[in-house]
């Protein structure tokens, strides 16, 4: 769950994430239920458990993606959202030395 939420707060912001929270919440106490609707529920488990890891900027840039493959275009863009997946995945991953390696790797098996 940790990494739907870093998913969800680098798509739509970690505000957004926390009003979507709140208006799931209220709808589910709308319907007369009680205690934290199951999705909230998860969700916020995987906030929580994601911690500092949600505002994390990408530690490799398009111009650092064209140094090593020597590509440019489309195959930045796709470099960039393999490397940005990884470190959703994995936040530890969002050094240069770790992109740099794991992007040689894709680039390799292109």
């Amino acid at each position: 769950m940790a990494y739907l939420a870093r998913s969800l707060a680098a798509e739509y912001g970690l505000r957004r994430v926390h009003n979507r929270i709140d208006l799931l919440q209220a709808q589910w106490k709308a319907f007369g239920n009680s205690g934290l609707e199951p999705s909230v529920a998860a969700l916020a488990a995987g906030l929580r458990a994601a911690g500092d890891s949600l505002q994390s900027t990408l530690a490799f840039t398009g111009d650092d993606v064209m140094r090593v493959t020597a590509g440019q275009g489309p195959v930045v863009g796709e470099a960039l959202a393999y490397l940005k997946d990884l470190v959703l995945r994995d936040p530890a991953q969002n050094n240069r030395e770790a992109l740099e390696a794991a992007l040689r790797d894709w680039w390799k098996s292109r």
